[in-house]
């Protein structure tokens, strides 16, 4: 997710990034072991809630939450 993106972007890499924490949570259920959810640096969303409940990795291939870019950390508030 990005303040530069849009959410008719395929979201799959930083040059296509989804906008909104809407589409991430409209995807989040399908995250499986292995996946990854970049956020850009410098991006802030507010009102933010992300349902990652039930998911799952494994100890060796973990569902992970990082960010891309440079700048601040991402800020979230909601």
């Amino acid at each position: 997710s990005s303040k530069n993106g849009n959410d008719n972007n395929a979201g799959t890499s930083s040059s296509s990034p989804w906008q909104s924490m809407t589409k991430l949570n409209q995807v989040a259920q399908g995250l499986r072991a292995g996946d990854v959810v970049y956020f850009e640096r410098g991006s802030e969303w507010d009102n933010v809630a992300v349902s990652i409940s039930n998911l799952s990795g494994t100890s060796g291939s973990k569902i992970t939450f990082t960010t891309y870019g440079s700048g601040n950390k991402p800020r979230f508030r909601g």
